[in-house]
């Protein structure tokens, strides 16, 4: 599970969430930071003032941050697949 901080969003993030609830929960969840390529102004404000961050990034570096956290995630996954294979190898169990 993910413990950061950071929420990394599609665009258009909060459209349609006009009421504060919506800017509640992301806070309650423990994210202090939204990035997106693009806010609506209602959301936006809602975040300021329950102290969520949004910050707005061009469209093509979104994409290339959701590129980078794919990569991590399944380096990861592989790192832990690997590391399960080498100790049911040392410890002599097979498939």
């Amino acid at each position: 599970t993910y413990g950061g901080q950071i929420l990394v969003a599609g665009k258009n993030f909060g459209s349609g969430s006009s009421r504060e609830h919506a800017a509640w929960a992301i806070a309650d969840y423990g994210f202090r930071v939204v990035v997106s390529s693009f806010f609506a102004d209602i959301n936006k404000n809602n975040e300021l003032n329950n102290f969520v961050l949004p910050v707005v990034v061009s469209e093509k570096f979104l994409q290339e941050l959701f590129c980078f956290i794919h990569l991590l995630y399944y380096k990861r996954l592989h790192d832990k697949l690997y590391a399960f294979s080498s100790k049911r190898i040392a410890n002599g169990i097979s498939a």
